[in-house]
């Protein structure tokens, strides 16, 4: 199996992003280092800055976790930060499914992707 999760949360407000992968989960770790890299702490300074989903999105993409057919990067919707919303490829999803990515959205771990929710690559990044 290759399915990936990346999870990032933000000290003081919890999970923001999560993508969620079912090919080329082994490419993780290059988008974690390149999220560090650009949203990381600075000079012992908590970081100010993270993705939007859509960054997020490029950033897999361009590191090669998942593709564009598989791709799925559920955020914190600014107007109501109870309820994520979905970016990628969703069209494919019964209601079920989607239900499912909803409502684990705050499970750093659990993969949505199927009912067990495990993935072969799971990263969480604090930011």
């Amino acid at each position: 199996m290759t399915q990936g999760i990346i999870s990032v949360r933000k000290k003081g407000i919890g999970m923001l992003l999560k993508a969620v992968v079912g090919c080329d989960g082994y490419n993780a770790r290059f988008v974690v280092e390149a999220i560090r890299e650009r949203y990381g702490p600075r000079g012992g300074q908590p970081s100010i800055c993270v993705p939007t989903a859509q960054e997020l999105y490029d950033i897999c993409i361009s590191n090669g976790f998942g593709c564009r057919h598989c791709l799925v990067v559920l955020s914190l919707n600014p107007d109501d930060w109870n309820h994520p919303s979905i970016l990628g490829k969703t069209e494919e999803m019964d209601e079920e499914g989607k239900a499912r990515y909803l409502d684990t959205f705050h499970v750093a771990q659990f993969n949505p992707r199927w009912k067990y929710g495990t993935a072969d690559y799971v990263e969480l990044i604090k930011l």
